[in-house]
């Protein structure tokens, strides 16, 4: 609750000291496709912040499953992302999982604001191909982190 509160007192503030996405940030914007190809995410410009969704293959039926939707914004100094989570619990019922992360400037590296996994999430752009996109996951501080290769689509 009481990182809600701080979320929402940086949103508030932030409302009337608005800053455009930095550049790195707009390099989201496209279709990424997992390298192994178990999945997609979907990044679009909408106005001042980038709206995103990850999907999921299932490669035995082919069907595609939203498992996450991704939003960052530039309220004030800093690059906030919201994420919620789905997860298919045991009984088949749908559960969704919010996460607010919050990056040191215009750096891609979203730290969580509350205690649950992940810590935080950093998202790199190739040196010398520009359609390459490396996100680490990192489930706690001194963990190493899982890593995600995703190519551009054309």
């Amino acid at each position: 609750m009481k990182n809600y509160v701080i979320l929402l007192a940086i949103a508030v503030l932030g409302f009337n000291l608005s800053a455009q996405i930095p550049s790195k940030s707009k390099k989201l914007a496209g279709t990424w496709d997992y390298k192994e190809g178990s999945g997609f995410e979907v990044w679009k410009m909408n106005g001042d912040e980038i709206v995103g969704a990850a999907y999921r293959v299932n490669p035995k039926t082919l069907d595609t499953s939203k498992v996450e939707g991704m939003v960052i914004r530039k309220p004030g100094r800093h690059l906030l992302c919201a994420t919620e989570t789905y997860n298919i619990a045991l009984d088949g019922s749908l559960v969704a999982r919010d996460h607010n992360f919050i990056a040191d400037r215009n750096r891609m590296k979203f730290f969580n604001l509350s205690n649950l996994p992940p810590y935080a999430v950093e998202y790199k752009f190739g040196w010398f191909n520009k359609k390459k996109m490396k996100v680490s996951i990192y489930h706690g501080p001194h963990d190493k982190p899982l890593k995600l290769v995703l190519y551009k689509q054309h």
